[in-house]
């Protein structure tokens, strides 16, 4: 689910934020777990930011962070709380 502007958690960084889906999976070594916040990252241009907090980032770059911390699971299906641009299908 990708929520309306993006509700990331403050406290913590981009790289956090799209790491936090992952936190219980025991299946899943830590090694995997950042490759996979790495490879998300990659895929929406948001490594330059990953030790960034939210509040120092742009509205678009706050929505790709939710869109990569939703797809962090690899869902099936993604909601989305708001109207997305043309380019996220």
């Amino acid at each position: 689910m990708v929520f309306q502007s993006g509700a990331l958690f403050d406290s913590l960084t981009v790289a956090e934020n799209i790491a936090f889906p992952l936190q219980d999976h025991q299946d899943m070594i830590d090694e995997q777990k950042d490759a996979r916040v790495a490879e998300l990252m990659e895929m929406l241009e948001v490594t330059n930011f990953a030790d960034s907090l939210p509040s120092e980032l742009s509205t678009g770059m706050k929505r790709a962070v939710a869109i990569a911390r939703a797809l962090a699971q690899d869902p099936e299906a993604i909601l989305y709380d708001e109207p997305t641009p043309w380019w996220i299908r």
